[in-house]
């Protein structure tokens, strides 16, 4: 019974961390995207080993603009989990405003001055934040 109750608990703790992480990463792929990079890893924005709601420098100079997001009175991630219920199409064109929110935001953070002195444009095209590997 033990093991039952323990694996309901992983399984559950699970569907909470993947239903969360869909919405970010709709911002990663922006981001790998716009700058063309090999890959974006929940670190470049957050801390290494620690909750989501903890964010690196980089992530923090995102805060303001990502949590000042809203559609339809909701948060992006609450409104992106409204909008996954609807169905594969509403899912897909809400993905689509969130992109274009997120690249707002990124438009404002690039011009943001880093704790190095660059810009975190800069450091961007340099590929030069942790969690973001270029094209070689």
């Amino acid at each position: 019974m033990t093991r039952i109750a323990c694996g309901f608990l992983v399984v559950a703790g699970l569907a909470a961390f993947v239903s969360q992480a869909p919405a970010h990463g709709v911002f990663k792929n922006a981001l790998q995207e716009k700058y063309e990079f090999k890959s974006v890893s929940c670190n470049a924005c957050h801390v290494k080993g620690e909750p989501k709601t903890e964010r690196n420098d980089f992530g923090k100079a995102f805060q303001d603009g990502i949590d000042a997001l809203s559609y339809d009175g909701m948060g992006m991630t609450e409104a992106y989990e409204a909008a996954k219920d609807k169905g594969d199409a509403e899912k897909a064109a809400f993905e689509e405003v969130m992109k274009e929110a997120f690249l707002e935001v990124l438009k404002e953070v690039e011009t943001k001055e880093s704790p190095s002195g660059d810009t975190w444009g800069d450091l961007l095209q340099a590929g030069s934040i942790d969690g973001i590997k270029k094209e070689e």
